[in-house]
């Protein structure tokens, strides 16, 4: 479960990034970084497909693959329960506000 719970709260944070990206021009903490964390800005892809190799696509992959990767992650029969699910639902809300609205902006 503490495994899981590490999961969620790296997907708030992977979202919370995309978001200030998106939304805030990168925020105080990557602003300096330059066009990397420049949603206008596409430079360089992934070799062979279309997928930009910037910021906000690999915060968003992120966010995924640590999702997939909890689900992917046997549990006991008591992780499946509704409330355990609302709990870490309510984690990754609190997780995400606090990395986009306290650290990121």
């Amino acid at each position: 479960m503490i495994l899981k719970l590490i999961l969620v709260a790296f997907m708030a944070i992977f979202k919370a990034i995309a978001d200030t990206i998106a939304h805030h021009e990168g925020g105080i903490l990557f602003r300096k970084y330059g066009s990397f964390f420049d949603m206008k800005v596409q430079g360089k892809f992934l070799p062979f497909t279309e997928y930009p190799l910037d910021g906000w696509h690999l915060a968003n992959t992120g966010f995924w693959a640590a999702g997939i990767a909890g689900f992917i992650i046997p549990g006991s029969w008591f992780d499946f329960w509704l409330y355990n699910y609302v709990l870490l639902v309510a984690l990754s809300i609190v997780v995400f506000n606090i990395f986009y609205n306290k650290i990121l902006k």
